[in-house]
C-alpha cells in the first residue's frame, strides 16, 4: 500500500489538489494497493495489467503454498451441520452438476454483506437474534463532475487519487476520481443536444466522487427463494450528501471550473456562487437525487449479546459452533472510508484467533 505518484496521479487529482489548496481544506494523496500502474482506464473492470493486488496475485498463491487446496467455478450451496456443528460445505460446480462436500473442523464463511446472509437465510441458519440480512449499509455516493476551459484527460490519471477528509466529521469522504467514458458518461447531466456536447466535452471534465458513511440502513432477504435487498435513503442523510456536494462544488469552482453538475434531479448545472442556495439548501428528496452504492457491509454484525447480533467478537456465529464469518457483514455500522484493509484486518484477527483454537 503507497500513496499515489504525481505522475500517475493525472490532472484531475492535480484540479482538486489546487482546489483544496485554495480553500485550507485538508487532503492528501490516496494510499492504492497499486504498484506499477500504467494509467489504462480499466481500473473499473478489473486491472488488465494485475498491478493491483487483488486475491489471486497476494493472498491466494501464499494460502497454496501453505497447503491450501482451491476449487474454482465451484457454488457453495450448502453449509453441513451435524448435532448443530457446522462441519463443512457441499458445492456444485453448475446448476445441475456433482454435488462436492468439503468437511473440516471449523467453516468460514466470507461471501460479503450479500451472499453471507443469502446463503445462511436458505438455510435458516445463524439468526436466532433476528439480526441477520439487516443493518445493511452501502456507502451512498455520486459523482461530481465539472468543466474546465483546459484539457483534463482524466482516463490518464489513476481512477482513485485524491483524498479530501475535512468534513471527516461528518461521515464525509471525498476524492478525485474518473473512469473512462463508457463508464462514466451515464452521470452527466442534460438530454439531447445539451448532453451530447457534455460528452463531446469529456476530454475537459474533472470528477470528485462524494462518498457518506450512512446511517440509513437496508436488508437482504429472500422472498420465495429469490434475494431482494432493500434501502431507503434518510432525509438526514440526503442533507449531508447534498452537502458534500456543495462542497466538492467549492473545491471545483476554487480549482478554476467554469459550471459543476451536481447530478440532483431538480438542477442540472450551477455555476460559482449557486451552490449554497442550489445544492446545500435545495431540500432535496432521497429520491431526487442521482446515486450510486458502494461497500456493502453490516449484515452479520458483530455483537457480544446474542440477542444482538449474529456473530460474537470471535467471529464465531452465536448459533451454530463451528460456523464463522469473516467478511464485511460483521461490521456493526458503516465506516467511514473504503472498508478493504479493515475487512483484512478482521478476517486476519479471526484466523489468527482460529489458528490457535485448533492448534
Amino acid at each position: 500500500m503507497i500513496p499515489v505518484r504525481k505522475q500517475t496521479a493525472g490532472r484531475n487529482a492535480e484540479l482538486c489538489r489546487q482546489g483544496c489548496d485554495e480553500l485550507g481544506v485538508s487532503h492528501g494523496p490516496i494510499t492504492r494497493n497499486a504498484g506499477c500502474v500504467t494509467r489504462c482506464g480499466t481500473c473499473p473492470s478489473g486491472c488488465a495489467l494485475d498491478a493491483k493486488q487483488a486475491m489471486h496475485v497476494s493472498e491466494l498463491p501464499r494460502a497454496v503454498a501453505a497447503g491450501a487446496r482451491v476449487r474454482a467455478g465451484a457454488r457453495v450451496s450448502e453449509i453441513l451441520v451435524e448435532n448443530g456443528r457446522a462441519v463443512g460445505v457441499a458445492t456444485k460446480a453448475n446448476e445441475g452438476g456433482e454435488r462436492y462436500e468439503v468437511r473440516a473442523r471449523a467453516v468460514v464463511l466470507a461471501a460479503g454483506a450479500v451472499g453471507t446472509p443469502e446463503l445462511l437465510l436458505s438455510q435458516g441458519l445463524a439468526n436466532e437474534s433476528g439480526h441477520l440480512g439487516r443493518h445493511l449499509h452501502i456507502h451512498p455516493a455520486c459523482w461530481v463532475g465539472a468543466l474546465y476551459d483546459e484539457q483534463v484527460r482524466g482516463w490518464e490519471g489513476v481512477m482513485q487519487s485524491w483524498y479530501v477528509d475535512e468534513w471527516s466529521g461528518r461521515g464525509l469522504f471525498l476524492e478525485a476520481t474518473f473512469t473512462p467514458l463508457p463508464f462514466g458518461a451515464q452521470w452527466l447531466a442534460g438530454a439531447g443536444p445539451a448532453f451530447k456536447q457534455r460528452v463531446e466535452d469529456y476530454d475537459r471534465l474533472a470528477v470528485i466522487g462524494v462518498h457518506l458513511s450512512d446511517r440509513s440502513e437496508g436488508r437482504v432477504a429472500l422472498r420465495k427463494g429469490r434475494l431482494r435487498i432493500g434501502y431507503s435513503l434518510s432525509r438526514e442523510d440526503a442533507r449531508t450528501i447534498a452537502y458534500g456536494i456543495a462542497r466538492a462544488a467549492d473545491i471545483h469552482f476554487a480549482a478554476g471550473a467554469t459550471e459543476v453538475y451536481p447530478t440532483l434531479a431538480r438542477v442540472e448545472r450551477i455555476v460559482a456562487g449557486e451552490q449554497e442556495r442550489l445544492v446545500e439548501n435545495g431540500g432535496h428528496r432521497p429520491s431526487q437525487m442521482h446515486l450510486e452504492a458502494f461497500h456493502p457491509m453490516g449484515t452479520a454484525r458483530i455483537s457480544s449479546d446474542p440477542g444482538s447480533g449474529v456473530v460474537s467478537p470471535s467471529g464465531e456465529t452465536h448459533d451454530v459452533p463451528g460456523l464463522w464469518i469473516a467478511d464485511g457483514s460483521v461490521f456493526p455500522s458503516a465506516i467511514k472510508v473504503n472498508p478493504m484493509i479493515t475487512i483484512m484486518g478482521v478476517a486476519r484477527r479471526i484466523a489468527a484467533q482460529l489458528s490457535e483454537q485448533l492448534a
